[in-house]
């Protein structure tokens, strides 16, 4: 398991506060190709990260580190064996980002 690290600056800026939700699902969204959602593709197709949807599910602190919890909704697009003929399929998971407020710098978990 590899760490992915994240630029979320502006979350960093306000994990105490009620903008957190509405700023971090901006910078996931705009650095989803770096999320490991193939993670999350059970059906053996890719992740359409266009679809993403973010949803912020808990925070915690921890020591000097404070652990983020969300919930990833995409299309997953499966191949039905026609060139030009896909499937689509719900697909998706929970996502721990760690932000750690002494040195700055936030990661997730990649399997």
């Amino acid at each position: 398991m590899g760490k992915i690290t994240l630029n979320l600056p502006d979350s960093f800026k306000n994990l105490k506060s009620r903008k957190l939700e509405s700023i971090l699902k901006e910078e996931l969204y705009s650095q989803r190709q770096h999320l490991p959602l193939n993670n999350f593709a059970k059906h053996g197709g890719w992740p359409d990260d266009s679809t993403l949807q973010i949803d912020l599910k808990s925070v915690a602190e921890k020591g000097s580190l404070t652990e983020v919890e969300v919930e990833l909704f995409f299309d997953e697009v499966c191949s039905t064996g026609c060139a030009d003929i896909n499937r689509k399929a719900d697909a998706g998971g929970l996502l721990f980002i760690i932000f750690n407020r002494e040195t700055g710098v936030a990661h997730c978990e990649e399997d």
